[in-house]
């Protein structure tokens, strides 16, 4: 059983371009942060007063918000989520939506006579850039929690059907027996009623009887014998129960504390394409400058590089109100690098104000934290995709365990029923009529059918033994001897636990029998190799190669390929290039 589909497309691309990336929730918590950063550095360039800067920011942010959603609309219209088509598009709606909001703030400046030029060169580049940068990281980590969400849910389900499929699969096994034992003493006693009630010494009347028992074994008995060899047990999944679900937004946040909280070399790149605009365009001396951004750059790198190697290890076994501090710490000395050194500022024409410093150490907390929170939702998914597959592995398992035993319970019923039931209520049937016209009581013929029914009753609640897998190629050697032969290989430790589980031997007995019929009816095979291996501790492998005819190509799957299916974990069968045909199959062993 597959619950999840395999994802062609890579990892990025999903984070990069999935559902979420055009988003009213990626666009305005950034645009709406770079906004008010802009009440900061556009004091650089123009005389603005603070209302005249809030005002055209305003109209910026609605102006840019509204470009993001009519653009991210075309674009989920018309590319598909994941695709290399939509990550380009929306690497140019990033780029463009920023860039948008720093040029029309820039023309509302020229317009509002409060500069007499703007650097259009660097608001392109350094919002551009931004906007890639800041609206690619938030549409990472939206669509990673997204991802884990529903992912979280998937797991809730598989663990809802492991759970479920025994008890419903058990239960439609009981009710089976009981449905048989039931019909079975039904018309029976329907026909004991008849004895009672009516003269035993009318011999017509006594001919009823019996052919009221024979019709019992005909009509009842054996039609009950071939539904329970044709029909497989459906295992219903209903009424799905979902799981109890934990604080989302906190379990993430706790991972992000010691999972991954420092990533130096993503974090510097970051840096770096934030200031360079500053350093090309914006600054007097762009030697100088660049220096400085260089500087800054390898500054973060270390500084992270430093925590990752020495203090993330240990934050694990720190109480989590500390990690958070000391994560703090970290991230705010690799802000510091403006303040170490007094000319530094200057080198990229940034005024040394408090309310510039503040900016700088909002930005260098918020954008690794995000880092931190991205690490942790991709830890946090990879945890529930590893469950999901080993639940999946325990459903399947199940699935092929209860299987095996239902068909194990369905083969000894239908022979009994067949064979043992049916052949008992006719010679019963004929002694009966011996018994009624010699005179005997009735109700002391009938007991017989009375032991009948009930000892029905026990045989079919009983355990049925097996041959182990040696003897049971034995005899099908000796079955079609001259015909069809049969090697086995098979450890004797292994042997040993497959003997140990009654239901995995009637399954490998099955499969065995199953093999020899079809290379002979079909294959017109001659010779045959089978290998039974215990390749896990919840696992059988049975390898068989024919020297038969090969597959057609079109397979129909009669009742024996149902028992296959119904009982296996996986099944692979081919031709093989230099003849014959190969069969493998795992099934479960307890």
């Amino acid at each position: 059983m597959n619950i999840l589909k395999i994802e062609k497309t890579p990892e990025f691309l999903i984070s990069f371009a999935g559902p979420k990336s055009t988003s009213a929730l990626v666009a305005l918590p950034i645009l709406a942060f770079l906004s008010v950063g802009a009440l900061f550095t556009e004091t650089l360039v123009n005389d603005a007063s603070q209302i005249q800067l809030i005002e055209m920011s305003a109209v910026a942010l609605v102006v840019s918000f509204g470009y993001f959603l009519a653009f991210g609309k075309l674009i989920n219209r018309f590319t598909r989520t994941g695709s290399v088509s939509r990550t380009s598009w929306l690497v140019i709606l990033f780029f463009t939506t920023e860039m948008i909001r720093t040029l029309f703030l820039g023309w509302e400046v020229l317009q509002q006579n409060l500069a007499d030029q703007v650097q259009w060169d660097y608001r392109i580049v350094a919002g551009g850039l931004t906007g890639v940068l800041f609206f690619g990281l938030r549409s990472v980590v939206l669509n990673d929690s997204t991802r884990y969400k529903v992912d979280r849910n998937q797991l809730g389900e598989v663990q809802e059907k492991l759970r479920k499929s025994t008890a419903v699969t058990q239960a439609d096994l009981d009710k089976n027996k009981n449905r048989i034992i039931n019909e079975i003493r039904s018309a029976v006693n329907q026909a004991l009623r008849s004895v009672v009630d009516e003269s035993t010494t009318n011999k017509e009347n006594t001919k009823l009887i019996v052919n009221e028992l024979v019709r019992v074994s005909e009509e009842v008995v054996r039609p009950l014998s071939h539904e329970l060899f044709s029909d497989k047990f459906a295992m219903p999944i209903d009424g799905e129960k979902k799981q109890k679900r934990n604080f989302f937004g906190f379990k993430i946040f706790k991972l992000a504390t010691y999972v991954q909280p420092f990533h130096p070399t993503t974090t510097a790149l970051f840096g770096l394409f934030q200031f360079i605009g500053l350093a090309l365009f914006l600054t007097s001396n762009p030697v100088n400058a660049i220096l400085t951004v260089l500087g800054f750059t390898v500054w973060i790198f270390a500084i992270l590089f430093l925590a990752k190697r020495f203090i993330q290890p240990k934050l694990v076994q720190i109480n989590i109100f500390f990690r958070i501090v000391i994560i703090n710490l970290v991230f705010w000395l690799m802000s510091s690098f403006l303040l170490l050194d007094p000319r530094l500022p200057s080198n990229l024409m940034l005024p040394r104000s408090s309310e510039i410093f503040l900016y700088l150490f909002v930005i260098g907390t918020i954008i690794p934290w995000l880092f931190a929170v991205y690490s942790a939702i991709k830890f946090a998914r990879s945890e529930i995709l590893e469950d999901i597959r080993q639940t999946n592995e325990k459903l399947n398992w199940s699935n092929a365990r209860l299987g095996a035993k239902l068909w194990a319970e369905q083969k000894k019923l239908a022979a009994m029923v067949h064979r043992d039931i049916q052949g008992a209520l006719i010679s019963t049937a004929l002694k009966f009529k011996k018994d009624v016209e010699s005179g005997v009581d009735p109700d002391t013929a009938a007991r017989q059918i009375r032991e009948l029914v009930e000892g029905t009753s026990k045989a079919i609640y009983s355990e049925i033994d097996f041959l182990d897998p040696r003897a049971e190629v034995e005899k099908l050697n000796n079955l079609w001897d001259g015909i069809f032969k049969i090697s086995v290989d098979i450890s004797a430790q292994t042997n040993s636990k497959i003997l140990q589980d009654k239901v995995c031997l009637q399954t490998v007995n099955e499969f065995i029998s199953e093999f020899a019929t079809n290379s002979v009816k079909h294959g017109k095979a001659s010779l045959g190799d089978i290998k039974i291996e215990q390749v896990d501790e919840k696992i059988i492998k049975l390898t068989m190669v024919n020297n038969g005819l090969p597959l057609p190509t079109q397979i129909t799957h009669g009742l024996g390929s149902q028992m296959v299916l119904q009982q296996s974990l996986s099944v692979v069968h081919e031709n093989l290039p230099g003849g014959g045909v190969y069969f493998a199959a795992t099934i479960p062993i307890n």
